[in-house]
């Protein structure tokens, strides 16, 4: 049924990716925006860096095993 129409697939899965992008967002700085606006600006800011960080770290890696495993 859905096989036929590739345009319904494309959609769903662009709807999808947002949809995660959007969770995945408000995870990660949900927590730092609250402390942010209370006052706590420093903190807020040493929470969002660490997360960049781990995620740097966490795309060498994986290019690094990409890279690797070609």
């Amino acid at each position: 049924m859905f096989a036929r129409n590739p345009i319904f697939g494309m959609g769903t899965f662009l709807l999808a990716f947002v949809t995660s992008a959007l969770i995945c967002g408000s995870i990660v700085l949900g927590y730092p925006s609250y402390l942010f606006f209370n006052g706590e600006r420093e903190k807020a800011l040493k929470i969002v860096a660490w997360s960049v960080a781990w995620l740097v770290v966490l795309l060498v890696i994986a290019v690094a095993i990409g890279l690797y495993a070609a």
